[in-house]
């Protein structure tokens, strides 16, 4: 990451638990935002999991604006340019039987963003299956940046945004981790790289 200068990296299905060692989950010059799986959040031991890496010199947050004890996802805060940006990170899996339920939670948690934070850019990114994101894209008012397939003649991975002019440019990206998933990376003419990619 250091290499390509990316600024901000989430990572879907990490595999990452509170069991595991922070330095194994270390990465120079990065700090990082974890929301491990647990029995709350999924009913599989293994798997799942999201975090996002962000450049130390970084001024970020995470988010507590609505209660995701219960759903892999996860809200942040950082401020770039003087400007305010929203990273939420998310991982729905295939199986996903609380769709409604979901729907709602994420819309609850982009309508605490407005009010808490009306100027900010937000930037959604994940491993979202085939889960439907049409009703949450309408009532959040964010477009989909992604409309490659990222896993075979799949489009498991995306990127939504409420500026959809937020990078210039967004490519697949074939990684050199253990993945079947290609990743996503965007870029900003100011040299400011956003990636995403899904681990396993």
């Amino acid at each position: 990451m250091c290499d390509q200068s990316i600024n901000i990296c989430c990572v879907a299905e990490t595999w990452f638990t509170s069991d595991i060692d922070n330095n194994f989950t270390y990465i120079p010059g990065y700090n990082i935002l974890c929301c491990d799986r647990n029995s709350s959040n999924s009913m599989k031991k293994a798997g799942g999991s999201v975090c996002i890496y962000f450049r130390e010199h970084f001024n970020f947050i995470q988010l507590s604006i609505v209660d995701s004890e219960y759903y892999e996802i996860l809200w942040s805060h950082y401020i770039w340019d003087n400007m305010n940006y929203i990273v939420v990170a998310v991982y729905i899996p295939l199986d996903v039987f609380y769709y409604n339920e979901l729907v709602e939670h994420i819309i609850e948690g982009f309508q605490a963003l407005h009010k808490q934070y009306s100027e900010a850019k937000v930037i959604l990114c994940g491993d979202f299956n085939q889960f439907d994101m049409s009703v949450i894209t309408n009532w959040c008012n964010i477009t989909e940046l992604t409309h490659e397939n990222t896993r075979g003649n799949l489009q498991l991975d995306k990127i939504f945004s409420s500026d959809e002019l937020v990078f210039d440019t967004v490519e697949m990206l074939q990684l050199t981790v253990n993945s079947d998933h290609l990743g996503i990376l965007c870029k900003r003419a100011v040299v400011s790289k956003f990636v995403y990619f899904r681990d396993q």
